[in-house]
């Protein structure tokens, strides 16, 4: 099968210093010391478009097979003046896997947006894969102080990026900062001998932690687990953040709390919603909040425990959890709110609402038995 013929495109335009040399008055042309900054700007784009992808497959682990012959660019013309170059996207005969176009312009439009959020002093929008920061700020790295980087945007409005701002860009990302409280995940791996374990984190995140103290290597030891059954705990430790608020780094762990084990009752579900991300819903949902996973938990070890019957769970649009049952017309349900806070209300069947503030786990549990009682 015959190549399809390219689009050309100019998302990129390089001006000042060493691209506005000229004898006779033509332009000298290309400098080949800047070449790199094609390069990274390619990079920048697959990047980002395979997190892209990712993000709306995330059941698989690879990109089509032809899915960067699809996204990235080659350099086909230089246009007088401030160097403009134009690019095209070059398709590799045979036909290309459904579902995989598109994902370059999408990805352009986002590098865009996310370098005039940070410019106006908003920071890097969420929507940004935080993966891609890196490439990001390696971007117009090589420009000289005199240089700009011109870059289009959906509306054909100009966003002019100059080296001061990618140093900015750069000491953004690479900055740490540090905080202190409960980080939620599982740990998959320890090194005692070195006072290291590998925790990964409920987004699917690996971190290195450090921990010292015979006390906290017992705890650790006691939960470490290959991925598929090690139990979600609670690490009240220090640990730093980058700039998008993610964890990167663990250290002083000084009490590890099992939240939900694999054989817990309703486990399967109460990991499912600890994973959702933010934005879950699209309406900008919260992930869930520790305290609220942590009472659904032992709630229902409770119901367990009393054998009364298991409810349904489900994740608040605030980052609470919603415990529900309703065999007939009657529902019971208990909310635990992001902080902790437990409401119980039966209602339905034509009968008066009923309203209950448990102070326990065990409290809750036992109002749900009396309701099927």
């Amino acid at each position: 099968m015959a190549d399809e013929q390219p689009d050309e495109i100019r998302p990129l335009r390089l001006s000042g210093g060493r691209f506005d040399l000229t004898s006779k008055g033509e332009v000298v042309g290309f400098p080949l010391s800047a070449a790199r900054e094609l390069a990274r700007y390619d990079d920048l784009i697959l990047d980002v478009a395979k997190r892209l992808w990712h993000g709306d497959h995330p059941s698989q682990r690879q990109v089509p097979r032809d899915f960067e012959k699809k996204v990235r660019l080659q350099l086909v013309d230089l246009e007088k003046g401030s160097v403009s170059t134009v690019l095209k996207a070059v398709r590799a005969p045979g036909p290309i896997s459904a579902g995989i176009a598109g994902y370059g312009d999408r990805a352009r439009a986002l590098v865009v947006t996310a370098l005039i959020a940070f410019g106006a002093g908003d920071g890097i929008p969420r929507e940004f894969p935080p993966d891609s920061l890196d490439a990001l700020a390696r971007f117009a790295k090589s420009l000289q102080d005199n240089e700009v980087a011109i870059l289009p945007d959906e509306h054909g409005n100009e966003l002019r990026y100059r080296k001061a701002d990618q140093q900015r860009l750069h000491q953004y990302v690479a900055q740490t900062r540090p905080r202190s409280g409960d980080v939620l995940g599982l740990v998959t791996a320890i090194d005692p001998d070195r006072g290291r374990f590998t925790f990964r984190l409920r987004d699917g995140r690996k971190v290195e932690g450090h921990f010292a103290g015979a006390d906290v290597e017992a705890a650790l030891h006691g939960v470490t687990r290959s991925r598929h059954v090690a139990p979600y705990v609670v690490l009240d430790c220090d640990y730093s953040i980058d700039a998008s608020d993610r964890a990167v780094a663990i250290d002083a762990v000084r009490s590890v709390v099992e939240v939900s084990r694999t054989e817990d009752p309703l486990a399967p579900r109460l990991r499912e919603l600890a994973e959702l991300p933010h934005n879950w819903d699209g309406n900008g949902a919260h992930p869930a909040a520790i305290p609220s996973l942590q009472l659904a938990q032992a709630i229902l070890r409770e119901c367990d425990a009393l054998d009364a019957p298991l409810p349904h769970a489900f994740l608040t649009h605030e980052g609470g959890v919603l415990l529900e049952d309703q065999p007939d017309l009657v529902r019971w349900s208990l909310e635990i709110e992001p902080d902790g806070e437990m409401m119980i209300v039966i209602a339905g069947g034509g009968r008066a609402p009923e309203y209950g503030e448990p102070s326990t786990p065990a409290e809750a549990a036992s109002s749900l038995k009396e309701f099927y009682a």
